[in-house]
C-alpha cells in the first residue's frame, strides 16, 4: 500500500485531468490496485505516511473523487491508520457538497469510519458544519443507503459530544431518523447506522419533546418483535449452516442495540408511557421467556442470551419506574407482566430472581396495589427468596458455602417488602405470613446498605402496631 501511495503521489492533478479517458490513467490504476488490495484481507500494520497523496482527488469536481474516498473508507476501517487519516478530513468533509450519489456515499464511509472510536477525529469534524451538512443529506432524496451511512457518520461523530447533539437535535435529527428509519427498516445494516446516531441522542434532556413529536417508540418496537419473530423462525429450522449463524448473530447484536436505544429513550417518564402503550412489556417478556429457555444448559451463545435477557428484564423494570406507565402496566392473569415478574422470583436465573424483586417493589408504590398484592402470591414467593439469601447462623455452626449471597438481591427483596409494608391493612397480615421472623435473621447481615433495608422495613411493619 505505501507503495502504491508513493507512485500516486508522482501522478499530479494535471496529468490526471489531461487523460482523454480518465479511466485509463496511471492514477486510477493505482487507485485501483489499493481497491483491490483492501478487499483481500489486507493486514498492514505499519503506518502509511503516503495518504496524503489521495488530497488532490479527494475534490468534488475530480473524475477520481469516488475511488479517492473509497480508499480511505477501506483504509479507516483499521484503527491503527485512523490517526493519520485525519489529514484528509478537510478534503473530504469539501465531498459532501458533491452531487454524485457514490461520491457522498464514500465519503460517508470514509467519515464515519475516521471518525469512530477517535476523539481526535471527532473534535475537529465537531468544530465544522459538517454534521449539519450530512443531517441535510438525510432529508434529501438520496438512496436510503447514502442517507443510512451519513447517519452512521452523524453517530460516530457526535458520541460523548454533548454540545454538538443538542445542536443536531435542534437542527430535526431525531425527525429526520425517524423518517429515514421507515425507509430502511428491511434493510438491516442500514437500521444498525440509523440506530447508531440515535443511541447517542436518545437520553438527551432536549430529546425527550423530539422524541414524542415522532413515531420512534412504535416503530423501535416493531423492530424489536420483527427482530424477536427472525430470532425464533430461525431456531425452529434446526441446526443452522454457518450463514444463518452469522445472520442470527447479526440480528442479536441489533435486538441488545435496539433494547439500548429504548433503555437511553426510557428515561423520560413521558416516553416510557408511549412504550407501554405500544406494547413494549409484553415484548420484552417474549424476550426473556425466549433466552432462558435457550440459556439453559452448555447451550451455544449461553452467554450472549443471558446478556439479551439482562437487557430486556432491566428495560421492563425502567418502564415500571414511571407512575403512570407503572399502573398502566399493572394487572392480574395468567398472562399479565405482574404474573410473569412474580415467576421471575422463582427462575433458576440469579439476574431474573434481581429484576422480579425491583419489578415488585415498583408496582407495590401504591396503596391498591400493595393490597392486591399482599392477597395473592407475591410474599410468599419473595419470602421464600429472602429465606434462602439468610446469613448463616453462628449457633448451628452453618457456614452457607454452598449459598451465593447476593446483597442486591437482599436489598431489593426487602424494598419490595418494606413498600409493601405501607397500607395499614397489610402489617398484620404481612406478620402471619412470617415477614417478620425472617427479615430478622437479617440482623447478622454486616452490609450496610442491607442494614439500613432491613430497618426501614422493619419500621414500617411495626408503625402504629404496639
Amino acid at each position: 500500500m505505501e507503495e502504491l501511495l508513493e507512485r500516486l503521489g508522482r501522478v499530479t492533478l494535471q496529468e490526471s485531468e489531461k487523460q482523454a479517458d480518465p479511466k485509463a490513467g496511471e492514477a486510477e490504476i493505482c487507485l485501483d490496485t489499493m481497491l483491490k488490495t483492501l478487499s483481500s484481507d489486507w493486514t498492514e500494520k505499519e503506518e502509511l505516511n503516503a495518504l496524503s497523496s489521495l488530497t488532490p482527488f479527494l475534490s468534488p469536481s475530480h473524475p477520481l473523487a469516488e475511488k479517492a474516498a473509497q480508499v480511505v473508507a477501506e483504509v479507516a476501517k483499521k484503527e491503527v491508520h485512523r490517526p493519520v487519516c485525519i489529514s484528509l478530513l478537510s478534503s473530504l468533509l469539501s465531498l459532501l457538497d458533491s452531487e454524485q450519489p457514490k461520491v457522498l456515499l464514500h465519503t460517508g464511509r470514509a467519515l464515519g469510519n475516521i471518525c469512530y472510536d477517535n476523539p481526535p477525529a471527532q473534535e475537529a469534524v465537531s468544530q465544522t458544519d459538517a454534521p449539519i451538512l450530512a443531517l441535510g443529506l438525510l432529508k434529501s432524496n438520496h438512496t436510503p443507503r447514502v442517507c443510512a451511512v451519513h447517519a452512521g457518520f452523524i453517530g460516530n461523530c457526535c458520541r460523548g459530544d454533548e454540545p454538538l447533539q443538542r445542536r443536531l437535535v435542534q437542527a430535526g435529527l431525531l425527525g429526520n431518523l425517524s423518517t429515514l428509519l421507515e425507509r430502511v427498516q428491511c434493510h438491516g445494516n442500514l437500521t444498525d447506522m440509523v440506530l447508531v446516531a440515535l443511541g447517542n441522542v436518545a437520553s438527551l434532556d432536549l430529546s425527550r419533546e423530539e422524541i414524542l413529536k415522532t413515531p420512534l417508540c412504535s416503530q423501535l418496537v416493531t423492530l424489536l418483535r420483527h427482530s424477536a419473530e427472525r430470532k425464533q423462525a430461525g431456531e425452529c429450522q434446526g441446526t443452522p449452516d454457518h450463514e444463518t449463524e452469522t445472520q442470527g448473530e447479526s440480528e442479536r447484536e441489533r435486538r441488545e442495540t435496539i433494547l439500548d436505544v429504548i433503555a437511553a429513550m426510557a428515561e423520560h417518564d413521558e416516553v416510557k408511557e408511549r412504550l407501554v402503550s405500544a406494547g413494549l412489556p409484553q415484548l420484552l417478556l417474549r424476550v426473556v421467556m425466549e433466552c432462558e429457555k435457550g440459556s439453559q444448559g452448555e447451550h451455544p451463545g449461553s452467554e450472549e442470551r443471558l446478556a439479551e435477557l439482562k437487557a430486556a428484564s432491566d428495560l421492563l423494570v425502567l418502564l415500571l419506574l414511571g407512575e403512570v406507565s407503572m399502573q398502566n402496566v399493572f394487572g392480574e392473569g395468567e398472562d399479565s407482566v405482574l404474573s410473569a415478574t412474580l415467576h421471575w422470583l422463582n427462575s433458576p436465573t440469579p439476574h431474573l430472581q434481581l429484576a422480579g424483586a425491583l419489578a415488585i417493589a415498583n408496582f407495590a408504590r401504591s396503596d391498591d396495589n400493595c393490597i392486591r398484592l399482599v392477597k395473592g402470591e407475591a410474599v410468599p414467593r419473595l419470602l421464600e427468596l429472602l429465606q434462602r439469601q439468610a446469613p448463616p447462623s453462628t449457633e448451628d455452626g452453618s457456614t452457607g458455602s454452598q449459598v451465593l449471597y447476593d446483597e442486591t438481591l437482599q436489598h431489593a427483596v426487602l424494598s419490595a417488602l418494606r413498600n409493601l409494608a405501607i397500607p395499614a391493612v397489610n402489617k398484620p397480615r404481612l406478620v402471619e405470613l412470617g415477614v417478620l421472623d425472617t427479615v430478622l435473621a437479617f440482623l447478622r447481615t454486616d452490609s450496610s446498605p442491607v442494614q439500613f433495608r432491613l430497618i426501614g422495613t422493619l419500621r414500617m411493619l411495626t408503625e402504629g402496631q404496639l
